[in-house]
């Protein structure tokens, strides 16, 4: 009876789904709408949207086209729409920017120089691109009940709806979500065409092809792929290629109608060219639009081929991964040829952008996306399927999933998954589009404003020029850094202040022209990061030596040490850093160039120096610089010897602190010594600091003398680290030698300064 009783119970709750079902569908897009729509005031203009809404809204208007960026218009046309009729808008055409179709210039003074609405403007066209989210889920839904049924297209739809990185571009204006769309409906009624190769379809699947070739360059990826799978579900014949090329001139009809049947001369051709715009854009596109990316801590302007095999592992939801992988391994092993419309596609297009290097971000690979919502629910399907423990495993997954939207929302945008270590890690692996897009700067706004800072230098990746002039919206009082012309920046040694630096700039990457600008705060803590995008720093005004390696060359000028660093330096201390380092009183800093850095940086870490800028992406490695700081030097220099002898003052100069060993003393190997010393008063005259190997009687049988630091620049109270290098050392040593150490003045006869009880050396024996 037990068994009876939990059997039924079991049939109505499936029979009670069953009846919701219908209504799932429109329940899932309007709570996805609802949360979109309320994430939108959260997030400040993000780098391309001002672009793209100012295209839109200029061809909307006049029809004209010459502000190039890179995406054919339709998707910008239906961002704009809602902005077509405000009279309040107005068109700053007598901009210089204009004229010179200028395409970052001339949206600036649309948006924040016109006095336009420029906030309400972003959220109308926001708005539109939402709209078109929902739509992509429809359409997602829609296939996957033709393919599996209408529980598979709820699931596809409802592993849509939670996946961070469709709804963070879902509602930005940009074309990336908009050419989904159009390409998933494309994908969905060529599969109904394949299946059932009606004149109604194939007008169908050339409209929704123009249309998603009008939305973005990279949607032509598709065209080729899907010419294929339907060549290989009907075989070669007459009425096949009839029918195809029926389809493709229906796309090319559509694209050449959105730009309004153009047709005329282009590149010097003495004939006119359908679609001449479209071409022409696509050729500039081409050859301009190409960035330095980041991936993995590296910055690259060739591009990665693990450039978007890692994004997708980073940032796609690990329990979405898993399904849609293991979904995709069992379909295409059961059914590779019955679907080859569905999967053929996206796997060309993921294959051709890998192999192009054009690594922007992940959003380039939304077209995608709806395979693996579809494979995701077809292994979600499979599980359900095997009782209690498939059922357990499905919830489990599902519930991930939730949680990392939860958890991340609204900041859906930053989403990296658990394997990387979740956002607060992402910097690490991808930036741009991927993690920052200017999206925080409210954030930047309130903080200022709570901390009541009056002035701050700000490096912004976005598209509100901060820094360049005020900007009512975000009332910041902001002192532009590069990329924006900023005089008297010096990146070796900035200035004391306040700074804010959008991470992608900070790691090296967008319009910068050296990946190093910000190297000085890749090593410092900061104060505050908002919205994990902007890091804040706070540069205290400090004084102190810089001691500045003269030899082995090249170095940087005295006079070009004194612009860098200002009134922070005290004394310029000019060394040999192949002979050692001085360790002037209080504060110092190291400034080093290509390969000195690698002769005293064994030296400067074990005193406890901190590097605070380097230069790993410098073409050539010799001219790249380090700067590394040290406080108390002199007072570490005692507690640097490893073998510290009895106070040892030579003449009231200098005292010997103790000496270590920095290469092992082997037979016929190159070795060195190191000596420290306290300086106790001003040396009269040059000096030498002398290392001696000696037998029992004293003859030298290795000698190494010298001094690093100029004699008349060293003060009372300095350190010295003095090397002695030893060449080879030698294989026969005579029993009772030993190392002796002093030093002695270099003029005349070279007499050596002597210790209180009359000797003229210290000595230690061999290790």
């Amino acid at each position: 009876m037990t068994h009876l009783s939990t059997s039924c119970e079991s049939r109505s709750r499936l029979a009670g789904l069953k009846r919701m079902r219908p209504a799932l569908p429109l329940l899932i897009i309007l709570v996805f709408v609802w949360a979109q729509l309320a994430a939108i005031p959260c997030e400040a203009p993000t780098v391309d949207e001002q672009a793209h809404l100012t295209r839109g809204l200029v061809w909307l208007r006049t029809g004209d086209l010459r502000l190039y960026i890179g995406h054919p218009p339709l998707i910008n046309a239906l961002a704009a729409l809602p902005l077509l009729p405000d009279a309040r808008i107005r068109l700053p055409f007598e901009e210089p920017a204009w004229q010179a179709r200028d395409w970052i210039e001339f949206p600036i003074s649309i948006f924040w120089k016109s006095r336009n609405p420029a906030l309400t403007m972003f959220a109308a066209g926001r708005i539109m691109i939402v709209l078109l989210g929902a739509l992509l889920l429809a359409v997602v839904c829609r296939l996957g009940t033709d393919v599996g049924g209408p529980w598979l297209g709820l699931a596809a739809m409802g592993l849509a709806a939670l996946d961070p990185n469709l709804r963070a571009h879902a509602r930005l204006v940009t074309t990336d979500v908009g050419a989904a769309l159009t390409l998933t409906l494309t994908v969905w009624l060529w599969r109904r065409w394949r299946l059932h190769p009606r004149p109604a379809l194939t007008v169908a699947v050339g409209l929704a092809l123009g249309l998603a070739i009008a939305s973005k360059y990279t949607a032509a990826l598709f065209v080729l792929p899907l010419v294929l799978a339907v060549l290989f579900a009907w075989r070669l014949n007459p009425r096949t290629l009839t029918r195809t090329a029926g389809a493709l001139a229906t796309a090319g009809l559509t694209t050449w109608a959105l730009y309004g049947f153009e047709l005329r001369p282009m590149f010097g051709l003495p004939f006119p060219v359908p679609l001449a715009t479209y071409w022409e854009e696509f050729v500039w596109t081409s050859a301009t639009l190409r960035f330095p990316s980041y991936l993995l801590g590296s910055v690259s302007r060739q591009g990665s081929f693990a450039y978007f095999p890692v994004a997708l592992l980073a940032k796609t939801p690990l329990p979405l991964l898993g399904l849609a992988v293991a979904g995709l391994a069992v379909w295409l092993r059961r059914g590779w040829r019955s679907e080859v419309v569905l999967w053929l596609p996206p796997l060309a297009f993921l294959a051709v952008a890998v192999m192009a290097r054009v690594n922007i971000g992940y959003r380039h690979l939304l077209p995608i996306l709806p395979l693996l919502y579809l494979a995701g629910a077809w292994a979600l399907g499979r599980l359900w399927s095997r009782a209690s423990a498939g059922r357990w495993a499905a919830g489990g997954l599902l519930a991930w999933l939730a949680l990392n939207t939860l958890l991340i929302y609204p900041r859906d945008l930053t989403f990296f998954n658990e394997a990387v270590g979740g956002p607060d890690n992402g910097w690490r692996v991808l930036v741009d589009s991927n993690l920052d897009w200017g999206q925080d700067l409210d954030e930047l706004a309130a903080f200022v404003r709570e901390r009541e800072i009056g002035s701050i230098y700000v490096s912004y990746f976005g598209s509100v020029p901060i820094g360049s002039f005020p900007v009512a919206e975000y009332p910041i009082p902001a002192r532009p850094l590069p990329p924006r012309p900023a005089p008297g920046w010096q990146q070796l040694f900035p200035a004391p202040g306040w700074y804010a630096i959008s991470v992608t700039h900070l790691m090296g990457v967008a319009s910068l022209t050296d990946p190093d600008t910000f190297a000085f705060f890749r090593h410092r803590r900061p104060e505050a990061v908002l919205g994990r995008t902007i890091y804040v720093y706070r540069v205290p005004a400090e004084t102190g030596a810089v001691a500045v390696c003269a030899n082995p060359p090249p170095s940087l000028g005295e006079a070009d040490v004194r612009r860098i660093f200002g009134s922070a330096l005290t004394r310029l201390i000019l060394f040999d850093c192949s002979r050692g380092l001085p360790l002037p009183r209080g504060l110092a800093w190291y400034l080093l160039r290509g390969e000195q850095a690698a002769l005293i940086r064994p030296a400067l870490k074990r005193l406890g120096a901190q590097l605070v800028y380097d230069e790993p992406h410098r073409s050539d490695p010799a001219y790249a610089y380090s700067l590394y700081r040290l406080e108390d030097a002199a007072g570490r220099a005692a507690r640097y010897a490893a073998a510290r002898p009895a106070a040892a003052t030579f003449g009231g100069l200098a005292t010997l602190l103790g000496h270590r060993y920095t290469r092992v003393l082997a037979p016929g190997r190159p070795a060195q010594v190191e000596t420290v010393w306290r300086i106790e008063a001003a040396l009269p005259e040059p000096v030498s600091f002398f290392l001696h190997l000696a037998a029992p009687d004293g003859f030298p049988l290795v000698v190494s003398d010298g001094l690093n630091t100029p004699f008349d620049v060293l003060q009372p109270g300095d350190g010295l680290i003095q090397f002695h290098p030893l060449g080879e050392y030698p294989a026969e040593r005579p029993p009772g030698a030993q190392f002796r150490t002093g030093l002695y003045a270099l003029g005349g006869a070279q007499a050596r300064y002597r210790l209180p009880s009359g000797e003229d050396f210290v000595s230690f024996p061999l290790p």
